[in-house]
């Protein structure tokens, strides 16, 4: 099992992540019985201080953003390592699906501070969002997922 990352199919985003898309390349190629998995945006990032009581990332308020625990990661992982029936395959994973609006909502009630979302100016502006606004459905059925709200109770201490 490989751990890469979200949108290498996306032409416009593999020059950011050459490395991982020719790792990807070399295990095929060698034809190992490996499954790839490309985990979204990860909920851990959240860990981080919140610069100025904000969210910021270059997508607009309503797109939607999957996110992924690294504890689902873990578990997806140990259920799927020697099933050959996921030999071959790449799979895109999340844990849970919402607009920054929701997810500073949570931020707000688990941290007990007004958290904004920002919009920052986006790093590649001519890059369609419809192309990264697609459902992620990897998870489904293998393991229990974790939802956001649950996982920022878990993680996330009041300030």
């Amino acid at each position: 099992v490989y751990s890469s990352s979200i949108g290498l199919d996306i032409p416009l985003l593999t020059t950011q992540y050459k490395g991982k898309l020719a790792a990807e390349s070399d295990i095929k190629f060698h034809h190992f019985d490996y499954t790839i998995i490309r985990p979204t945006f990860m909920m851990e990032n959240f860990k981080l201080p919140l610069a100025e009581s904000s969210f910021s990332h270059e997508y607009p308020l309503e797109f939607e953003f999957d996110l992924v625990s690294s504890q689902d990661i873990g578990k997806f992982v140990s259920e799927i390592a020697l099933d050959p029936r996921f030999y071959g395959k790449i799979l895109e994973v999340a844990s849970d699906r919402l607009n920054a609006s929701t997810i500073c909502d949570i931020l707000s009630k688990q941290l007990s501070q007004n958290i904004g979302y920002k919009q920052t100016p986006p790093t590649f502006p001519e890059l369609d969002l419809k192309q990264l606004n697609v459902k992620v459905n990897g998870f489904d059925g293998v393991i229990e997922k974790t939802s956001f709200k649950d996982w920022a109770f878990e993680n996330l201490v009041k300030q």
